[in-house]
């Protein structure tokens, strides 16, 4: 897949491409989620990733998987825990996550 922004494109994207340059396609694509949904837990996340993949005609994902992805991006750096609690829809907290 292919990320490249178009020289019409405005700042935002550009932005949002130097962003996802050396990841996985689904890595690319929580990063494009979260680059424009804003701040989210995992469970909104697999929700957003869901969505706009049937929108942009992505592989779909297990909520597993993209929870994985996300973790990966954690662990390089991309991701970041917002410092904000989130609640699940179970009433658990949780962690609210961001682009870095």
């Amino acid at each position: 897949m292919s990320y490249a922004a178009r020289v019409t494109d405005p700042p935002t994207s550009h932005a949002a491409q130097d962003r996802i340059v050396g990841v996985s396609d689904l890595q690319g694509n929580i990063l494009t989620v979260l680059s424009l949904q804003g701040p989210c837990t995992d469970e909104r996340l697999v929700e957003e990733v869901g969505a706009c993949g049937f929108l942009w005609d992505w592989v779909p994902r297990s909520p597993q998987r993209i929870r994985t992805a996300r973790k990966e991006l954690t662990d390089q750096g991309r991701v970041v825990d917002s410092g904000k609690p989130g609640m699940t829809k179970a009433g658990y907290t949780c962690k609210i996550w961001k682009v870095a």
